[in-house]
């Protein structure tokens, strides 16, 4: 497949682009992949803890997830773009 692709692009480092707004976010997606097991595990182990806030691990497991497929979704957007 690479003898039909076209040369890469040649990006300058002082350029803001949409290929550095994509790294940046598959950055944020990545440490939000490697963080949502951890999370789920903490959040079924808290049932049995009587000292662990059940709601408040299930809404940090939410709202990482929820920041994760965003950054997921604008990482897809900003391939997209020049």
């Amino acid at each position: 497949l690479s003898i039909l692709s076209p040369p890469g692009m040649k990006y300058s480092k002082k350029k803001f682009s949409s290929n550095k707004i994509h790294r940046y976010l598959a950055i944020i997606h990545f440490a939000g992949m490697v963080a949502q097991p951890y999370l789920g595990y903490k959040t079924a182990t808290c049932i049995d803890d009587p000292n662990c806030d059940d709601t408040k691990v299930k809404n940090l497991h939410q709202t990482v997830g929820g920041i994760t497929v965003t950054a997921y979704s604008l990482a897809f957007l900003t391939t997209l773009f020049k």
